[in-house]
């Protein structure tokens, strides 16, 4: 692989992303019981070995010494329930220090059921929401696994908003859900999978599966049953289960008629996926930029979007703005989510470069920091910046 990226394992995988970027968070979604195949995608990247400084696994569930056993090479981060680091604050600086203390490192997660069923659905998320921007500044490749059952489903659309990957898994098939930063194409891409002699295999599907995988993942989004899907497409529901099953497909003029009963595009149809509210800016080379300088987030012509993150050489005035970091779970600054939001189109009455600024209020849901966040948007190119600034918080 090149410099700046690393593989997965899998050749069909690595040319449909074009490899994973130093930063990346690839989220596992495992459908219809697939958990089982999780160890065979893991042990597919922890055997590239030559491409990371360093690899650790993060137990949340399982045993430590099976873990081990499997992966001589890799350290573990015991986070079960008892250990030191079993808190969302703990886990969370522990992480950090085991990527500052090596080049490229890579991470591996046990299922977050474990951790939400310990700590909630809502701080799980919150724990995903500050790791996961904290890996991507840090030049981490992390590797999540989520259930997919339907109770997981708030925690998916949130995961959806932050994470670069999303995959799903399941019947033998896998879709690249979401892939941010890479060309168009990439997203929706199905390949079925094998396990022969241990070894996991990777082939193309065809794109009958495309199209049935796609379906799937929007009609589970809008939360729509198979009978409602098949009233808007105007076929009946056993043919819709046919065509997500990958054993039929649907003619153009019935994708069209559906994408236009869905107010959406054959794109988004096909794409399975609404437009996410936010995209995440990679950095291609991992470090921290110098005081005063302009570092660019998102130049997506494509998204219509342009991000710049500013570091000021001096302290904040009395506005209260600030850099975008946060102090919270830590005792030190750790990157928000490094991120623009669309916020389209501008309230009445705003005027071509006029800029907007408001303040909001929340609690971080690990350790419970109260925070101010400044909100500037400029309407020249709808970007919706954000700067959060500690106000109070747990001692």
């Amino acid at each position: 692989m090149a410099d700046e990226s690393a593989g997965t394992g899998f050749a069909e995988l690595d040319r449909a992303l074009g490899g994973l970027y130093w930063g990346d968070n690839v989220v596992w979604v495992w459908e219809g019981g697939e958990l089982s195949s999780q160890g065979h995608f893991y042990d597919a990247i922890a055997r590239r070995r030559e491409d990371f400084g360093k690899t650790g696994y993060i137990v949340a569930s399982s045993d430590p010494a099976e873990v081990t056993a499997r992966w001589p090479w890799i350290e573990v981060l015991d986070a079960r329930a008892g250990a030191p680091i079993a808190s969302p604050a703990g886990l969370l600086e522990a992480i950090r220090q085991f990527c500052v203390r090596a080049r490229r490192p890579l991470l591996l997660f046990d299922s977050l059921e474990a951790l939400s069923g310990r700590w909630g659905m809502r701080t799980a998320s919150d724990f995903f929401g500050r790791c996961c921007p904290m890996l991507l500044d840090l030049g981490a490749i992390a590797y999540w696994s989520v259930p997919g059952a339907s109770q997981y489903r708030t925690l998916h659309r949130e995961i959806e908003q932050i994470t670069q990957c999303v995959i799903v898994v399941g019947e033998g098939r896998l879709r690249i859900s979401k892939a941010e930063g890479r060309p168009p194409g990439a997203q929706g891409q199905v390949f079925r999978y094998s396990v022969r002699d241990q070894t996991l295999q990777l082939q193309p599907a065809p794109a009958v599966a495309r199209v049935g995988m796609a379906l799937r993942a929007y009609r589970l989004r809008r939360e729509l049953s198979q009978s409602d899907l098949a009233r808007l497409a105007a076929v009946s529901p056993s043919a819709i289960s046919q065509v997500e099953r990958g054993e039929r497909g649907l003619s153009l003029e019935t994708l069209l008629a559906l994408a236009g009963r869905l107010n959406i595009t054959l794109d988004e149809l096909l794409g399975g996926e609404v437009t996410p509210d936010y995209r995440i800016g990679r950095r291609r080379s991992p470090g921290s930029a110098p005081a005063g300088s302009v570092l660019p987030l998102l130049d997506d012509a494509e998204a219509g979007l342009r991000a710049r993150l500013l570091s000021p050489t001096r302290a904040p005035s009395s506005s209260g703005w600030s850099a975008a970091w946060s102090r919270c779970c830590l005792d030190q600054a750790v990157p928000s989510c490094a991120a623009a939001r669309r916020f389209w189109p501008p309230a009445a009455g705003s005027t071509p470069g006029a800029t907007s600024e408001t303040t909001t209020r929340s609690a971080c849901g690990c350790c419970g920091t109260d925070e101010s966040a400044n909100v500037r948007t400029s309407w020249d190119t709808g970007v919706h910046a954000r700067g959060f600034r500690r106000t109070a918080g747990r001692p």
